[in-house]
């Protein structure tokens, strides 16, 4: 299972982690050629390491605001009350400054087609009529196994296959990750 940093998405992590970012992201495929998980997968990594989290108040009710003259003010207050040694009048808990969602995994997938006892690997839209079955795998950026999807059907996979799937996986995330990398612009686990 992948690791979670839950105080990355948390807005009010040392007191018990009482508000906590919850993101939603839809995938509109616009138009394919075959495989779009693979893609789509891809798609979601490539948006939510781009995620930045803005600053934020909780007031003491437990309503969030990222309103930037609430969070200014309750900046001023609560320097005000550390300089004083007071508590803030307000009662207001901030994070004052953005922060960019943290990936602990950073999952990249490929996906085989079976034909005949043959692997295809990434197979376009008229492979995949041709096919008896997929096998879909997904790595993270240390080479582990993250995922395996097969769908339901007559065919099955043997080991020798499936091992073969996870070796063309891994051949198949050193080829992307480095492209991903490039299009963000930073490394991708940072």
């Amino acid at each position: 299972m992948a690791q979670r940093n839950i105080s990355s998405v948390c807005v009010n992590y040392d007191a018990q982690g009482q508000a906590a970012w919850v993101a939603y992201l839809d995938i509109f495929c616009l138009d394919a050629d075959g495989n779009i998980f693979d893609a789509a997968l891809l798609a979601a990594v490539a948006a939510l390491s781009d995620v930045t989290l803005p600053a934020v108040t909780v007031l003491e009710d437990g309503r969030v605001t990222a309103d930037t003259a609430a969070v200014a003010e309750a900046q001023a207050n609560a320097k005000d009350a550390m300089q004083t040694g007071e508590e803030n009048a307000k009662g207001t808990q901030i994070l004052t400054s953005q922060r960019q969602l943290s990936l602990k995994c950073v999952p990249i997938g490929l996906t085989c087609g079976l034909n005949q006892g043959h692997l295809i690997a990434d197979p376009c839209a008229e492979e995949s009529g041709l096919l008896d079955t997929t096998i879909t795998v997904i790595l993270n950026e240390s080479g582990e196994l993250v995922s395996v999807y097969k769908p339901g059907g007559n065919v099955g996979a043997s080991d020798a296959i499936l091992m073969d799937c996870i070796e063309m996986s891994r051949l198949r995330y050193k080829e992307v990750s480095p492209l991903l990398e490039k299009v963000l612009g930073k490394g991708m686990s940072e």
